[in-house]
C-alpha cells in the first residue's frame, strides 16, 4: 500500500471511530433527556399531592410551596394555576383567583383541553356567587354544565347543578333550588359520591324545614373543583 493509501485507510477508520462515539454521545443525550422529563413528571405528580393534601388540611403555607414548585417546573400547568386559585380564594383574594381560574380558562381554550375549561368556569362561578354577582355566576355554572354534559363527565354535571341550585335560592326561586338539587342529589348517588349526596340531602332537608317555617334556609358555600 502506497504511503497515501496508508493516510487515507487511518483517515477513514478515525472519521469512523468519532463518528461513532458522536453517535452514542448522542443516544446518552437522547436517554437522559428522556429520564429528566419522566422525574419531571414524577416531581410535578408529587407537588400536585402535596398541594391537594395540604389544602385539605388547611396548610395554605405548604399547599403553595408545593404549587410554586410545580410552575418552577412548568409555568403553564393548569393544575396548578387551578390550585393557586384555590389558595388565592381562600385567603379572600377574590381579584387574584379570579385571576388565576380566567388564566386556566384562557390556556384550556388554548390547549384544547374542555374537562379544564369546565373546571376553571365552574371555580369562577363561585368567585362571582361570593361577591353577588349572581347573573355572572350562573352564566359561568351554565357553560360549564354544558361542556360537561357534552363529555359526560358527571361529577362536573352534578356540582353544576348544585352550584345553579345556590344561584336560585338565592334569588329565592326555592322551587328551582330544589329541582336542581334533587338532580345533582341523585347523580352523585348514581357515581357513588356519598360525601356529596350526604351534602346536598343537608341543603333539601334545609329547605323542606323552611318551607314548613316560612324562612330562607341558611347559605351555605359549596367548595372548589379541581
Amino acid at each position: 500500500m502506497t504511503l497515501a493509501g496508508t493516510a487515507k485507510a487511518a483517515l477513514n477508520r478515525i472519521v469512523k471511530n468519532v463518528t461513532w462515539v458522536f453517535s452514542s454521545i448522542g443516544a446518552a443525550v437522547a436517554g437522559w433527556f428522556r429520564n429528566f422529563f419522566l422525574r419531571e413528571d414524577q416531581r410535578i405528580e408529587r407537588h400536585l399531592e402535596t398541594a391537594a393534601d395540604a389544602y385539605q388540611k388547611g396548610d395554605i403555607a405548604a399547599a403553595e410551596e408545593a404549587v410554586n414548585e410545580i410552575l418552577k417546573l412548568r409555568p403553564d400547568d393548569l393544575m396548578a394555576i387551578n390550585q393557586k386559585g384555590h389558595i388565592h380564594k381562600l385567603r379572600g383574594e377574590l381579584d387574584m383567583a379570579e385571576h388565576a381560574y380566567g388564566r386556566v380558562v384562557e390556556l384550556a381554550e388554548q390547549q384544547n383541553d374542555e374537562e379544564a375549561r369546565a373546571i376553571a368556569l365552574g371555580n369562577l362561578g363561585l368567585i362571582y356567587r361570593t361577591r353577588g354577582e349572581l347573573g355572572r355566576a350562573e352564566e359561568a355554572h351554565t357553560k360549564a354544565l354544558e361542556i360537561d354534559e357534552r363529555l359526560g363527565r358527571l361529577e362536573g354535571v352534578a356540582s353544576a347543578y348544585g352550584n345553579l341550585g345556590l344561584i336560585a335560592k338565592e334569588r329565592g326561586d326555592t322551587k328551582k333550588a330544589r329541582e336542581l338539587w334533587t338532580r345533582a342529589r341523585d347523580l352523585f348517588k348514581k357515581i357513588g359520591m356519598p360525601h356529596m349526596v350526604k351534602k346536598v340531602q343537608v341543603w333539601l332537608d334545609e329547605l323542606a324545614d323552611a318551607d314548613q317555617a316560612g324562612d330562607a334556609p341558611p347559605h351555605e358555600d359549596d367548595q372548589p373543583t379541581g
